[in-house]
């Protein structure tokens, strides 16, 4: 694989683990022509299917780390007209990922994309925070008090605090962390 076509995959897959997961398919153009995989297996010493699977999970590796291809990434390779293609499916991610890419002059910028439609796109910095506040740290108000009750429960069975004081004012100590947590998470992604 050439490197514009390997920044085209890693591109892809932050695209679809930002937004709601989906397939890449490899070997396939744009308007569903089987391609196979032949050319991109001639690419490489060894030119096989393990060989291609294990160079794809080195970039993979290598831009988002081991953790998130051994548990974000499934790599199948059926054969359709006779011609062996790449597929992989790629869960919603629990945290965003970024890609590093190259512009026309060299520089190395990171850049956040998500999946619409067919296409991955760019979102600027602000489109960014706001995307990742919606997608990633959306919390679910409608069980507050459910949430609170659970919280209470479980300090009721500590036995290093004594009495509802105690408890409320560990409660409103959480809660000013994540808060806290939040902000701060906000802040590093607008700078």
């Amino acid at each position: 694989l050439d490197k514009k076509m390997e920044e085209i995959i890693i591109k892809t897959i932050s695209a679809f683990s930002n937004a709601e997961g989906g397939k890449l398919l490899i070997g396939v153009t744009d308007d569903g022509e089987i391609l196979g995989l032949d050319s991109d297996y001639n690419t490489l010493k060894e030119p096989n299917k393990d060989h291609f699977e294990l160079h794809l999970r080195n970039i993979v590796n290598s831009a988002f780390g081991k953790e998130f291809a051994v548990t974000n990434l499934n790599v199948r390779f059926p054969i359709i007209d006779d011609l062996e293609i790449c597929e992989i499916d790629i869960k919603p991610g629990n945290k965003p990922l970024y890609c590093e890419v190259t512009d026309k002059s060299g520089a190395v910028q990171k850049k956040f994309y998500v999946r619409s439609g067919n296409s991955s796109q760019e979102l600027d910095i602000e489109d960014t925070a706001s995307f990742i506040k919606k997608r990633f740290w959306n919390i679910d108000m409608s069980n507050i008090g459910g949430v609170i009750k659970s919280i209470r429960d479980i300090f009721r069975k500590d036995p290093g605090l004594s009495g509802d004081a105690q408890r409320i004012e560990q409660l409103g100590w959480m809660i000013f962390l994540k808060l806290f947590d939040d902000k701060d998470k906000e802040k590093e992604i607008l700078d």
